[in-house]
């Protein structure tokens, strides 16, 4: 747990997205996976609303997305194991939860083999600064 406020992890939180956005393969940014990159792009970002809930603004759909549903998450366009981390997100912001370090190891204890990212040495990037903005342990 993090002595951080709610508002300041949700501040380490949108930085961390912002380095995943322009590393590697630029998941949650408007380049990713695109041959013609956009000089601007949209990425992604975390919001806590007036209740206190967490939501997730989709880069490709710019949609506002309700994150403490656990199920149906209409308009995110990422996968499975984006959608966990997102989930994560929302709990380091809510609860000050820390992730392990070895989840953003290229070879790491926590994938077995390779990191599904395929963002090569750029997750090394991913994890220093998953470090130093106290998101993992």
């Amino acid at each position: 747990m993090t002595s951080q406020t709610k508002q300041q992890r949700l501040e380490a939180v949108n930085e961390l997205i912002k380095v995943i956005a322009s590393s590697g393969r630029c998941f949650f940014s408007e380049n990713a996976d695109k041959s013609n990159k956009v000089e601007n792009p949209f990425i992604s970002t975390m919001e806590i609303d007036e209740r206190g809930k967490i939501w997730y603004i989709d880069h490709y759909t710019r949609k506002r997305i309700y994150t403490h549903n656990d199920h149906d998450w209409n308009y995110f366009t990422h996968g499975g194991t984006l959608k966990r981390l997102v989930a994560f997100f929302r709990n380091h912001i809510s609860k000050g939860a820390q992730i392990r370090a070895d989840y953003f190891d290229p070879n790491g204890s926590f994938w077995g083999e390779q990191h599904p990212w395929a963002y090569g040495d750029d997750i090394l990037i991913v994890k220093e600064a998953a470090l130093r903005l106290g998101i993992a342990k």
